[in-house]
């Protein structure tokens, strides 16, 4: 009867460690049909003043279908060969102004009403007036 509890106790202190320790997963980032993004923040007061800077090359990708179907509608895109591997790359950037007090915590790309692309970020509450400016990179194989 003792070792019911010792049993219980046991599992769920190992069940809630592997289970933790899965959601930590890396991603896989040898799978040629997910795309490398970078994505770079610029946040401005209304005065034009630097309030923050961020950057990141992680970026989660809701909708892998969508966002392939996103960047062939792209024109403006330029390839280059590397290791025998053709590649295309995107960039281009984007500035919105903020008219009225907002609390960014993510910012992502939209296509079809879907947001396929979303990037997680420390919390900044907007003014009127403040700016962002957004810089996209992404290169993926050649389809």
């Amino acid at each position: 009867m003792k070792t019911l509890p010792i049993l219980l106790i046991f599992v769920m202190f190992f069940g809630t460690f592997f289970i933790a320790n899965s959601y930590a997963a890396v991603a896989p980032r040898e799978d040629p049909s997910l795309p490398q993004i970078n994505l770079h923040l610029v946040l401005r007061n209304s005065e034009g003043q630097l309030v923050s800077y961020i950057e990141t090359d992680f970026v989660y990708i809701k909708n892998l279908y969508l966002t392939h179907q996103y960047l062939d509608a792209i024109d403006d895109k330029t390839t280059f060969v590397e290791d025998g591997i053709t590649y295309e790359r995107f960039q281009w950037e984007k500035t919105e102004y903020f008219t009225s007090q907002k609390q960014l915590t993510a910012y992502g790309l939209m296509s079809k009403g879907f947001a396929i692309l979303l990037m997680m970020h420390d919390s900044y509450i907007s003014q009127p007036g403040d700016s962002i400016t957004v810089f996209w990179d992404i290169i993926r194989v050649q389809p």
